[in-house]
């Protein structure tokens, strides 16, 4: 086996399959599967990518496959053309993440396929207006995975001539439409470099003067998604919606639902935390400008040392308040 470093191969209308499903998707996550084999020296040979069926279901950091439309192409692929399913690709859109996420992770890793030494996943991103694939081998024996490169084959795909299986890939695929709900920017923490990938054209949309859109604003968002993911309660994620034109971002910690909400003009104007402890009737709610620090780091840090301390101060005293309602109560009884 050749010591090079392994080259995944895609026809050239693939490419521009995937890169149209993930433009029609700009601000949530979709995906699909890749069919195909292995070379002698590791390379993924993709055969057949899919993209999303009709029953998936679309989120900002998350991508759910339809299962039936996936068991109905992979059997179908396997039977007749002895296609392995050798890898898995999905969008991470305008999230400024290349390599996988924690969840991502834990998702292949436990759903690895027996008795199969590799496998592919290949992430999507949108960056400066274009789409660039990110693939990454993930190796059984060692638990490791791996970026690599992508070399696009300038043909068009033979499979895909065969209308029979052409048919089939369409049978319960989702048709093609655009998200209706306005972006809702997602940033997770780190960026990896790796290889430029090909990019498709991509029209950019309008500035619509959002400050968690602008360049700082995506950086700092992106601190701070990355500190709130150390604190938050396990099996819990962090959601991040848009209303009245005020960026919310909740999450729970320690029994606690925490809502923060950013106005319009953060960082002028001040943020304002709503806390409810489980179980409680009515949240508490304050306002405070944060000091911003040296940098953006500095900021985040602040931010989360002023929730971490009010968090505490109030589950202490709602501790303390039950504390003395049980002993009234005995003393009574």
């Amino acid at each position: 086996m050749s010591n090079t470093k392994p080259v995944v191969l895609l026809f050239q209308d693939d490419y521009e399959r995937v890169k149209d499903w993930v433009l029609s998707y700009p601000d949530s996550e979709t995906g699909g599967q890749m069919f195909g084999l292995w070379t002698q020296d590791r390379n993924p040979y993709i055969n057949i990518i899919t993209g999303p069926g009709k029953n998936c279901r679309h989120g900002t950091h998350s991508f759910h496959q339809d299962i039936d439309y996936l068991k109905s192409v992979g059997t179908f692929l396997n039977t007749e053309f002895m296609m392995c399913h050798i890898g898995e690709w999905h969008s991470h859109h305008r999230l400024r993440l290349r390599q996988p996420s924690s969840g991502d992770l834990n998702s292949i890793w436990k759903h690895f396929p027996a008795g199969v030494e590799y496998f592919l996943l290949i992430i999507a991103t949108i960056e400066n207006d274009r789409v660039r694939l990110n693939p990454w081998l993930f190796t059984a024996s060692s638990h490791t995975y791996d970026a690599i490169e992508v070399k696009i084959m300038n043909k068009g795909n033979v499979f895909m001539r065969d209308e029979v299986v052409a048919n089939k890939i369409s049978c319960g695929a989702e048709t093609p439409s655009q998200p209706p709900n306005p972006p809702i920017y997602y940033y997770p923490s780190t960026q990896t470099k790796t290889s430029e990938a090909p990019v498709g054209e991509y029209v950019k949309p309008e500035n619509d003067g959002q400050w968690f859109h602008s360049d700082w604003g995506v950086h700092f968002v992106q601190l701070l998604n990355s500190k709130l993911e150390k604190m938050i309660d396990a099996s819990t994620t962090i959601e991040k919606t848009l209303k009245k034109q005020c960026l919310q971002i909740s999450f729970q910690r320690k029994k606690c639902s925490v809502l923060l909400i950013f106005p319009q003009n953060f960082p002028n104007s001040a943020l304002v935390f709503n806390c409810k402890v489980l179980g409680d009737s009515s949240p508490v709610a304050w306002d405070a400008h944060i000091e911003p620090g040296q940098d953006d780091v500095d900021f985040v840090n602040h931010i989360v040392d002023h929730l971490k301390e009010q968090i505490h101060a109030i589950m202490s005293n709602k501790l303390a308040v039950r504390k003395y309602h049980a002993r009234n109560y005995e003393v009574n009884v």
